[in-house]
């Protein structure tokens, strides 16, 4: 995945590497959005810099409340922290700070809710505890990546009255020119999708992801026969209108 950022704090690209083995419905996601310029010339809406260290893209309305109209489950999430096992503690407690750290470089899904999964994703800058509630589907490997974001964190949030904060929009905007997602999938992929089931507006079961495996060539990840075999859903009618 290949993302072209214009921001007040420079442009450049993002390049990251997508575990399509790992996150197949994503990755398919990613690849049917990205196909139809989705994500071309939207904002980067949310930015943190206190606590969690988070870009927030992939929203068309730059509210955090846009997506397409399908959402599909989670997959790859971490582990859940365990019960805390100290001498005074009830080992069957859950624990009092259910996060795990998510590492600097790490692409994951914005979901609003468990398996409401759309558009919204993360670049985490810096490594950032969070609840183990969103995917994993990738990571930045190469090119100015991490070094702009950084420069845009260094630069700091803004809330809507224009005072710095935590958690609000990028002083600089940032813009995505362009992304480009999987073209195709990387070897396995196919034997991943049989055994995974997951979601993509509305349940995909196993005999669903048998037959993308079957019918996909070069272990295409194909995100509109996912739909279609699963709901009868056309992707083509998915898209909200864009301005």
């Amino acid at each position: 995945m290949t993302i072209n950022l214009g921001s007040g704090s420079g442009s450049g690209t993002v390049v990251g590497s997508i575990d399509v083995a790992k996150a197949p419905c994503t990755a398919a996601s990613f690849t049917y959005l990205a196909g139809r310029h989705f994500f071309d010339k939207t904002t980067c809406h949310r930015l943190t810099t206190a606590t969690t260290y988070l870009l927030q893209c992939g929203d068309p309305t730059g509210t955090g409340q846009g997506g397409p109209t399908y959402t599909f489950a989670n997959e790859n999430v971490p582990a859940a922290p365990g019960p805390s096992t100290g001498p005074s503690d009830d080992p069957s407690a859950p624990p009092t700070d259910a996060t795990v750290i998510y590492p600097r470089g790490t692409l994951a899904m914005a979901s609003p809710t468990t398996d409401a999964n759309g558009s919204q994703f993360y670049i985490v800058y810096k490594d950032s505890p969070l609840p183990p509630n969103y995917t994993i589907f990738g990571t930045v490997t190469q090119g100015q990546g991490l070094d702009l974001i950084d420069k845009i964190a260094a630069a700091g949030a803004v809330d809507n009255q224009g005072k710095p904060t935590g958690d609000g929009k990028p002083k600089n905007p940032v813009t995505i020119a362009s992304l480009a997602g999987v073209e195709r999938a990387e070897a396995g992929v196919a034997s991943g999708l049989v055994n995974t089931s997951r979601q993509i507006g509305g349940a995909i079961g196993l005999a669903a992801m048998s037959a993308i495996a079957a019918t996909s060539t070069s272990h295409y990840v194909d995100a509109h026969a996912a739909v279609t075999a699963s709901s009868g859903v056309a992707l083509d009618n998915a898209l909200p209108a864009r301005t």
